[in-house]
């Protein structure tokens, strides 16, 4: 995320904006203020878009799983749309879509918190365009900070939250695993009949073969 999206996308707001300045489309007092919009626009598509991309590239339909998890799932989809509608209305409650995205990242991991704040930032960028909610009365640059500081926060937190709870159940799959195998190790230990033959020195034998000659004599 902070390579991709932070960093990579340093590259095209530098080239586009100094490529608008050099033309002479862009004043060089305007430099700043075009850049720094050119690289936080980019840098929260790259947040927004790229996780939805790449988990379609593994999705697969799922199998073995309960009515009752198709219902939360269906669930979390109708509770996003009414979020949504209360994102786009004259009402500035954005914050509430970061319940919805802990919801999803808990239980649905990345597979449900991806596609979650993406839905959350497009319902936002509605609202900015309309000028609606916690961006009507204020200029662009405004709204363009606002926006795009939520898009971040909400992307971040979905994110972030999804990865740790995957490799939180990936560990415990691994240790389950690992006590699996101690398991099957320590049975067949148990119960195999075999048992370590312990070294005979030659001294040893040729007392045994004395006592033998002994005995028969």
């Amino acid at each position: 995320m902070f390579l991709g999206a932070f960093t990579g996308m340093l590259v095209s707001a530098t080239v586009g904006s100094g490529t608008l300045a050099l033309t002479g489309v862009l004043d060089a007092d305007d430099f700043a203020s075009t850049w720094s919009v050119w690289w936080t626009g980019d840098a929260m598509g790259v947040l927004a878009v790229t996780p939805v991309l790449l988990l379609l590239r593994s999705a697969r339909w799922p199998r073995g799983v309960s009515p009752a998890r198709w219902a939360e799932g269906a669930l979390l989809v109708a509770a996003t749309a009414c979020v949504g509608f209360v994102e786009t209305s004259d009402t500035p409650l954005l914050f509430l879509g970061f319940p919805l995205l802990i919801w999803a990242g808990f239980r649905f991991r990345l597979a449900g918190a991806a596609p979650c704040a993406l839905a959350v930032s497009v319902f936002a960028i509605v609202a900015a365009g309309q000028k609606s909610g916690p961006f009507a009365g204020h200029d662009l640059f405004t709204n363009m900070i606002t926006l795009q500081a939520f898009n971040a926060s909400a992307s971040l937190t979905a994110l972030l939250l999804g990865a740790a709870v995957g490799e939180r159940a990936q560990t415990e799959r691994e240790i389950a695993q690992a006590c699996r195998q101690l398991a099957e190790m320590a049975t067949r230990i148990a119960t195999s009949d075999r048992r370590p033959a312990l070294p005979v020195r030659r001294n040893d034998q040729e007392a045994v073969s004395v006592e033998s000659d002994t005995a028969s004599e």
